[in-house]
């Protein structure tokens, strides 16, 4: 079995094991997230050993040049030694463009990469840190890709006792500096007009990424029915409404609505009780991890298969401290 060298660990890892299993076997705490290499909460770095192609799947050139690795993808091959990732490795520096108030509790926030034109796709998402607490944050991209300019939007809810969020609303400014890891998470075809459909779910300001693929989806001349629902809290929560009018008016194979709900069973029960069966669409999940996990099981059950299924539900089980900076002082948590 190969030894696995990680900091002060010393552990052997088994035979068709992946290195994250092999990391939770001994207790070691490590960020993670999808498990299946989609989101690169685990990045880590190989100080020795081989690397084997699959771990670095989607990996940036600049990240794979540097020897990191997907610990949920690798199966190692002989024996590694590994380190903790620089964050200068993981992140780059970007500058607020704008602010934008879109309802009493939901704000749009644009930037843009200091040094280098980003390209990204609908679907996917970005992980931001501050230096308010050094923790890490991924928001979806709500946004289309625009060439050179490469700026990206994402869109923030307010939150009691907030950070970030009370930053957002409270003190940022156009100018002000952020550490971003972009971009992360896969992008969707959204014009294969094979799929029979497409139900989007969106809680709070995961509206935003829903309208994003909805808008991606018939902009690229998908012509089969694409269903929107908003569901929110309260009607302070609502916001979009005239870009989703406009929508709607634009494209007859479009329709949405705004549910007000807190019982995420009721509402899962609302929306998919409208449908016998879903087979051969997509569903996508976007908000409240209550809502998402309901509707991933309810969307089953009405037939969608497991990989038709999008969703940005993140839930990171330990907060560890474990990326570092060449300081060797500046920790930072995925929450």
């Amino acid at each position: 079995m190969p030894k696995i060298i990680f900091g002060t660990h010393h552990f052997h890892c088994k035979d068709n094991e992946n290195l994250l299993d092999a990391f939770f076997r001994n207790k070691i705490d490590i960020p993670f997230s999808c498990r299946n290499g989609t989101c690169h909460a685990c990045v880590t770095k190989v100080v020795s050993g081989s690397i084997c192609e699959p771990s670095q799947s989607g990996l940036s050139k600049q990240l794979k040049e540097s020897n990191h690795i997907l610990p949920c993808r690798c199966y190692p091959e002989g024996d590694m030694v590994l380190s903790l990732p620089l964050i200068e490795d993981i992140f780059s520096q970007a500058r607020v463009t704008s602010i934008e108030e879109l309802s009493e509790t939901i704000f749009s926030v644009s930037f843009k990469p200091d040094a280098e034109t980003l390209e990204f796709k609908t679907g996917q998402f970005v992980n931001i840190r501050t230096k308010l607490d050094n923790k890490v944050r991924s928001y979806s991209i709500t946004n289309h890709f625009q060439g050179s300019e490469s700026i990206i939007s994402i869109h923030v809810k307010r939150i009691d006792n907030g950070v970030f969020s009370q930053w957002v609303f409270e003190n940022a400014e156009i100018g002000d500096e952020l550490q971003v890891q972009y971009p992360l998470g896969a992008s969707y075809d959204s014009n294969d007009n094979s799929v029979a459909g497409k139900l989007l779910i969106a809680s709070g300001s995961g509206l935003g990424a829903a309208f994003a693929i909805a808008e991606a989806s018939l902009m690229g001349e998908y012509h089969k029915e694409v269903q929107l629902v908003h569901v929110v809290k309260s009607e302070e929560d609502s916001y979009y409404l005239e870009e989703l009018k406009n929508l709607s008016n634009q494209y007859p194979n479009f329709q949405f609505e705004i549910l007000t709900d807190n019982d995420s069973s009721e509402c899962v029960d609302s929306i998919f009780g409208k449908f016998e069966l879903l087979e051969n669409w997509e569903v996508y999940l976007y908000g409240n991890p209550k809502l998402v996990k309901a509707s991933i099981q309810t969307a089953r059950n009405k037939g969608v298969l497991e990989e038709k299924i999008i969703s940005d539900a993140f839930e990171y089980a330990q907060t560890p401290e474990y990326f570092q900076s060449e300081e060797d002082s500046n920790k930072m948590e995925f929450v």
